[in-house]
């Protein structure tokens, strides 16, 4: 229940960040006029993710598009399982956008890769078994995809792709030159 209203604190604010001005363009722009979303993927946001469910209608457009952008950008690397599927894809992407909606063009581009796990793996990294982890140096973002569900379920404050998403910047520090690489 915190993380909820930690997002939906976090979109408030965010959301008047964005002015009327980007609004319009946005919603103008060309790349826009389709979200790039099928209707299927539309039905996973407003089936799963009440983030989405709270936003204006507006905020909704630029939110899909945002999270086709990020699917198409990224390589969703299946690990111990056969595939990623297209809701697997799509709630991975809406927690990414979820943390940087009302920032302009933020996609954590360094990011490449999206490995998921269907539960704890092992990570040759740390030695150790993980639900998730960022790894800069190979650019990937690696979801252990039962704690992620678990994350949204539960209301605990422990959510996996928030958790995983959220901290890039300042698990380094902060420096404008770490900044700078992953936006």
């Amino acid at each position: 229940m915190v993380t909820f209203f930690i997002g939906i604190a976090v979109a408030f604010v965010l959301g008047r960040l964005i002015t009327r001005y980007q609004y319009e363009y946005l919603l103008n722009h060309s790349s826009l006029s389709s979200t790039g979303l099928k209707p299927s993927q539309k039905a996973i946001l407003a089936k799963h993710f009440n983030f989405y469910n709270l936003l204006p209608p507006k905020s909704k457009k630029i939110f899909e598009y945002r999270v086709a952008k990020f699917i198409s950008l990224k390589e969703f690397i299946p690990r111990n399982m056969d595939e990623v599927t297209e809701e697997m894809q799509v709630l991975i992407a809406a927690s990414a956008i979820q943390l940087t909606f009302g920032l302009p063009k933020v996609f954590l581009r360094h990011f490449k890769y999206i490995l998921v796990f269907p539960d704890d793996f092992y990570s040759q990294t740390s030695n150790q078994y993980h639900k998730g982890e960022v790894n800069p140096m190979k650019k990937a973002i690696v979801l252990s995809w039962k704690h992620f569900v678990e994350g949204y379920i539960h209301s605990e404050g422990v959510n996996l792709g928030l958790h995983e998403m959220g901290p890039m910047p300042c698990s380094w520090k902060t420096s404008w030159r770490m900044v700078n690489l992953i936006f």
